[in-house]
């Protein structure tokens, strides 16, 4: 069998597109043109000027979209870093901000509860006695140790409640305790290094010069005086650190205004109460505000008992609020602005330079632009700290009066009843405001500068470089690609001219048309056109017929792709004659009558479900389906492997489509109604030798010829 091609490849044209200046020496060839050649060169002449401007053209193009790519993809770049750089810059500042709320409530909590624990032990010490005021809790210093560092606070002390008829017992009492407080204080110096924290300027050594033994004093004009009345009195008693605040026993915390008011509030609602914020020491002439440090006192009330107990006592936190932001963020997180705002009408601002926090003076001084960013904590959140009282589950925080949480609005509305002369007279000279604080959050642009950095401006100056370089590329690419086309071309011309001269002009124009893809001439007659690829299963050189069908249907089979044709009657066709097979044609019986009262999609999902079965059972059995006609199924075996069972494979295949047909049919019935189950199908087969091949041409495939299958 002749598998070979009777066409052959034409050869490749020679390139139209030529120089503008290109030029002949006459010397090189000598060339005799005719009035239609000369046209014809004219003509060709026209068509290179036309292409060389459309090249140079595309050129400006290409360099235009060159220049647009940069300046975009700078600009993109640019963007999106930028864009990063915010999202980061936002993200960290958010993190971080939370953390500070958080650490900022957790704090707060802590010292609450730190004086909670204080002041059960008071009442569980003293309870049922007649001792108050006059009560010591046995080594203050011991069960208080690490106390301080745990709260944040600079000291933490207690105070008993005196009233003017307690004050002369509570003198004596204390000037006997003194020398067991100076031995406490010995022990636990021996025990713990000295507190690097300082004390308030206003209980200075320098400025105290008072004994134990001189009785409660006060300080006025930067000097300790002996505090003459009228009461109550809160004679600080027991304090920790011991060694650092020694001198500060006996100082009557209701001589300094901004804790007496606290002091005030709590006895008046018998709950705990922040005091309004004061500085550590009063403002001169020679210092700046930012040099001074913002304070603060936490009053947790001290009952003599714990049922409808009445306050004799505080135990007080007082601290640095720079302390409530330290220790919180990195080293390296700079330039966040914390400003504390109260209810007192006060507000503070600080600056958080990673580990430390900076007192930045009165008022909200955050910068305005970053006010969208704000993150702040709400008067509520404050007011939950004082919910520590309920974790103690000894002691319910409704048996020591605070059952309720305290707010501003429940400070103005308390009224006391039942209450001492002495009580009268401190309630009459209290303002009666409490002190809740919230923080707001902002970031600074020093802060900023951090996460904005020149990364966006250089990686876009990067793009637009090697844009840059690209273009120098292409641009010598091009002058160089031009070079050597006119060298090509001029080789070209020359040769062109030597055809001239052998063929006249309407000779020369038939051979070119010849060799033209498609054409079919004397020249490449017996050649397919060079675009044409010849289809799937086509004929090879070394193939055989068996092998050609054998490759078409593996390729059937596996998908249903579509074959490019290009068929030509000159090529030999693909076919073979299979002189072993069996035939089988399926109908199905009753299908006409039984489709004709069923919708369409019933109709197809019956035999979707009847050849998906058939389907199955031929592919475990090795028998090729070769096609379905309506309700009709073919399959065929001994094609297109030989085998010399094949009568019987198909014997047993149409068994079990009989088989798969019943059960099929009995499944349906429930979705496809009554009469589906009665459908059966009707089975054909024959065996003999019969031709296969395949029709190319749109829509090609395999198809069998002869009697064997007319009588199947």
């Amino acid at each position: 069998m002749n598998t070979g091609s009777n066409r052959s490849i034409p050869p490749q044209h020679l390139g139209s597109n030529y120089p503008k200046s290109l030029r002949f020496a006459e010397d090189e060839t000598t060339i005799t043109e005719t009035s239609s050649s000369s046209a014809s060169q004219h003509a060709e002449n026209q068509g290179l000027n036309s292409s060389s401007k459309g090249v140079v053209l595309l050129k400006i193009i290409v360099i235009f979209i060159l220049i647009l790519s940069a300046l975009m993809l700078s600009f993109l770049t640019y963007y999106f870093i930028t864009s990063d750089e915010s999202d980061d810059f936002e993200s960290q500042f958010a993190d971080y901000a939370d953390k500070i709320v958080k650490e900022f409530l957790d704090i707060t909590h802590l010292k609450v509860y730190t004086c909670y624990s204080l002041s059960i032990a008071y009442t569980t010490e003293f309870e049922g006695t007649d001792d108050w005021p006059a009560v010591t809790l046995a080594r203050f210093p011991v069960k208080t140790f690490g106390a301080t560092d745990l709260a944040r606070a600079s000291c933490i002390g207690f105070a008993p409640y005196v009233s003017d008829t307690t004050r002369h017992g509570w003198e004596a009492y204390a000037a006997s305790v003194h020398p067991t407080l100076n031995l406490e204080a010995s022990a636990l110096a021996a025990i713990s290094p000295k507190s690097a924290v300082p004390k308030s300027a206003e209980l200075d050594e320098t400025t105290t010069n008072m004994r134990i033994e001189d009785g409660i004093y006060r300080i006025e004009n930067e000097t300790a005086v002996p505090d003459n009345g009228p009461g109550p009195y809160f004679p600080l008693w027991q304090v920790s650190p011991i060694t650092e605040y020694s001198t500060a026993i006996m100082y009557n915390q209701l001589s300094d205004s901004s804790r007496s008011k606290a002091l005030q509030t709590m006895m008046k609602t018998t709950k705990p109460i922040y005091s309004e914020v004061f500085y550590q020491d009063d403002f001169d002439d020679s210092r700046d505000e930012a040099s001074f440090e913002t304070r603060g006192v936490l009053y947790f009330p001290v009952f003599d008992t714990f049922v409808d107990g009445s306050v004799s006592g505080a135990v007080s936190a007082e601290f640095n609020w720079e302390d409530s932001f330290r220790y919180i963020l990195p080293a390296h997180a700079k330039g966040i602005v914390c400003v504390l705002e109260n209810t007192c009408g006060q507000t503070f601002t600080y600056i958080i330079d990673g580990e430390d926090a900076v007192f930045m003076g009165t008022g909200d001084l955050h910068d305005v632009k970053y006010d969208d960013m704000v993150i702040t904590t709400t008067y509520e959140e404050f007011l939950h700290t004082y919910s520590a009282a309920a974790l103690f589950n000894d002691y319910s925080s409704k048996e020591f009066g605070f059952d309720s949480v305290l707010t501003a609005s429940d400070i103005d509305k308390e009224t006391i009843e039942n209450t001492t002369n002495n009580e009268r007279n401190m309630q009459s000279s209290s303002s009666a405001d409490g002190c809740l604080y919230l923080v707001r959050i902002y970031p600074s642009s020093e802060f900023q500068s951090c996460y904005h950095t020149s990364d966006a401006i250089m990686y876009s100056g990067f793009v637009v470089l090697v844009f840059v370089i690209t273009s120098v590329i292409f641009i010598s690419y091009d002058c160089l690609v031009q070079r050597r086309q006119s060298q090509v071309m001029s080789t070209a011309a020359r040769a062109n001219a030597i055809v001239d001269s052998l063929f006249p002009a309407m000779v020369r124009e038939r051979v070119f048309q010849t060799n033209e893809p498609g054409t079919r001439g004397t020249v490449g007659l017996n050649s397919p056109s060079p675009d044409w690829n010849p289809p799937s299963g086509g004929a090879v050189k070394g193939d055989t017929p068996k092998k050609r069908l054998r490759s078409f249907l593996q390729v059937n089979r596996r998908s249903s792709r579509k074959i490019k044709e290009n068929v030509d009657p000159m090529l030999n066709p693909i076919a073979d004659l299979f002189p072993e097979t069996t035939i089988m044609f399926a109908d199905i019986a009753g299908f006409t009558a039984w489709s004709s009262e069923r919708e369409p999609g019933e109709v197809f999902q019956l035999l979707e479900s009847v050849y998906y079965a058939f389907d199955n059972v031929a592919r475990q059995m090795g028998v090729f389906k070769l096609e379905t006609i309506g309700d009709c199924y073919v399959a065929a075996t001994g094609l297109p492997e030989p085998n010399k069972d094949h009568a019987i494979i198909m014997t047993r295949f149409a068994f079990e489509c009989l088989h798969q047909m019943q059960e099929t049919t009995r499944k349906l019935e429930i979705s496809l109604g009554p009469g589906t189950s009665d459908l059966d199908i009707r089975v054909g087969l024959h065996s003999g030798p019969v031709t296969g091949g395949v029709l190319r041409g749109e829509k090609s495939r395999f198809q069998l010829f002869g009697d064997t299958m007319n009588t199947g």
